[in-house]
């Protein structure tokens, strides 16, 4: 493992253990509680017709040692904060995919939602 490799594998749990939220990943019948982080940024897309439009893009930066269970559409992640639970469901981003890796070394992952109005 190089220096670069263990640098972000201890930014990856000081994340998890300082700005990180409880979530609650379900797929299927498992349930896993773990700690991420939610991001919102914007991103261009640019549609079928040629104009380009800017939509908001949710995803949650986790520790990808404690995912169990490869990300796929539809998935539920309930984030508590505080007294409150927010849900939402695993998505594709502009470009189809559901998650990736968010850093060389492999040590978190960022898994692209919507929120759910179930």
């Amino acid at each position: 493992m190089s220096l670069l490799d263990r640098a972000a594998e201890w930014l990856a749990d000081r994340l998890a253990d300082n700005v990180s939220h409880s979530l609650a990943y379900t797929q299927g019948a498992t349930t896993l509680p773990l700690a991420g982080t939610r991001a919102v940024e914007l991103v261009r897309v640019l549609t079928s017709s040629g104009s380009t439009i800017t939509a908001r893009q949710a995803s949650f930066v986790i520790r990808a040692a404690d995912v169990t269970v490869t990300p796929q559409r539809g998935d539920t992640i309930a984030e508590t904060i505080g007294t409150d639970v927010v849900r939402w469901e695993v998505m594709p981003d502009p470009n189809g995919v559901v998650w990736q890796y968010e850093d060389a070394g492999e040590s978190m992952i960022r898994v692209f939602v919507q929120e759910s109005v179930r």
